[in-house]
């Protein structure tokens, strides 16, 4: 692999990089990310002052990645060098658009406090809700009787608790 330099001639900012192929190659990757509006330090500096405002050099070449981060440090120590660092727009605009687990944590805890109970009377329930029914046979006087189906979800839960008690409670008293 080899280790290359990037100097700035307008400023004399010095960037260290390295590369597996020829580093004019890499030269052509960044300016091509500088245009796609990467962002980075060098490929502002890009940007601002052109593509010929740029040279590039050979500072060595090394067989492991050890022997990479040596010359990189040995640049950075020498030179004054910055390491290239770039970050890829689609990557930001992705993290910008996709909510972190974190974030989905939050608003479902939000939903969760915010969830108002319902206490509306039970004869109230029965007309305003809309729960799904199905029938079920009564098995001592062979007729159909409508039951509340089977919900999932936390309000739905609810909703199907209290129709069940004030069926119940109205059981009792006939």
């Amino acid at each position: 692999m080899i280790v290359f330099t990037l100097t700035n001639r307008n400023t004399g900012n010095i960037y260290v990089g390295s590369t597996r192929s020829v580093p004019e190659e890499r030269w052509e990757q960044l300016a091509e990310m500088a245009a796609d509006g990467a962002e980075g330090k060098l490929l502002d500096d890009i940007r601002t002052h052109g593509e010929d405002a740029f040279k590039i050099e050979e500072w060595g070449v090394a067989e492991s990645p050890a022997g990479i981060r040596e010359l990189i440090q040995e640049a950075q120590e020498q030179l004054g060098a910055q390491p290239i660092r770039t970050k890829s727009p689609s990557n930001r605009e992705r993290a910008a658009e996709e909510p972190s687990l974190g974030d989905i944590r939050r608003m479902l805890e939000e939903i969760r406090d915010n969830d108002p109970v319902i206490d509306e009377p039970a004869a109230e329930l029965k007309s305003k809700a809309d729960i799904s029914t199905q029938t079920r046979p009564n098995e001592k006087k062979n007729i159909r009787q409508k039951q509340p189906a089977l919900t999932t979800g936390r309000r739905s839960c609810r909703l199907y608790r209290k129709r069940a008690a004030y069926q119940g409670s109205t059981a009792e008293a006939a």
